[in-house]
Formats: C-alpha cells, sequence, structure tokens
C-alpha cells in the first residue's frame, strides 16, 4: 500500500479495498445495508431509546421516520453535534 501511495496515489482506495478483503475476508468490504426494523425495532422502547451515528453528509433520518410509521408509535428525534441541534 505504501508503493501504490507514493506510485499511485490516485489507486489507493483501490489497493486498501484489496488489502483488507486478502487480511480480513471477503465480507468485510461487502456490508450490506442495515435494514433499522431487522436490527433495532424490536428493541426500542421508551426505556430503551436508539442513537444513530452516521458519516458526515448523510442523513438517515427517514428510515427512523419509516421505523415510527411501521410500528404505529410516536417518536422524538434529536440532532446533536451538528448544525441542527443548534436552531
Amino acid at each position: 500500500m505504501i508503493i501504490s501511495k507514493i506510485l499511485r496515489p490516485d489507486r489507493l482506495l483501490a489497493t486498501s479495498r484489496l488489502f483488507l478483503q486478502a487480511l480480513l475476508g471477503e465480507n468485510i468490504v461487502n456490508i450490506n445495508p442495515v435494514e433499522l426494523m431487522d436490527f433495532a425495532g424490536p428493541a426500542i422502547s421508551p426505556y430503551n431509546p436508539i442513537m444513530l451515528v452516521s458519516a458526515p453528509g448523510y442523513d438517515a433520518s427517514y428510515k427512523v421516520e419509516l421505523l415510527a410509521k411501521q410500528k404505529g408509535t410516536k417518536y422524538i428525534s434529536v440532532a446533536i453535534g451538528s448544525p441542527e441541534a443548534f436552531g
């Protein structure tokens, strides 16, 4: 990967992916999207809240809204650490 970074910095991401596949296995880089209902649906309650953390620029709030509609329940969404939290 060091040689790739020096000689072909534009290929570093692809080289890193191949390295991780070889080191940790094929499944490590082929992660399927998580369905919120399957993952957290049964465990969510007022006594067991959830906290979602996402990458910058990605908004998963629509998944929370969909989950609330599927469960037929109310929810409160709070933005922490983003400009929306201070508005």
